[in-house]
């Protein structure tokens, strides 16, 4: 389970396929209309948190922008916000 540092964590395999399920639903709900990820909300209350989270999931931050709320830009075009979880791609 991630605990805040992905960098110095070693995790097994069934974590790490757990991980890839994981941000694989984020990009099935965003590449498909948008929508809320639910397991994204423990981690909302905390930016840094849910930076963190998404990186340790495998995605990479391109920015982080104001847009009624705070939003993170993925580098493959996913845009999440960080206090609803909303997940939409734009094109």
């Amino acid at each position: 389970m991630f605990e805040g540092n992905y960098k110095y964590k070693t995790i097994d395999w069934k974590e790490r396929l757990n991980n890839a399920l994981l941000k694989t639903e984020i990009e099935w709900v965003a590449n498909n209309n948008g929508g809320f990820v639910d397991f994204l909300k423990p981690y909302a209350g905390d930016i840094e948190t849910l930076k963190n989270y998404l990186r340790f999931l495998g995605f990479r931050i391109k920015e982080v922008y104001d847009c009624e709320g705070d939003w993170v830009r993925l580098t493959n075009g996913i845009c999440i916000d960080l206090t609803t979880c909303f997940c939409i791609r734009f094109r």
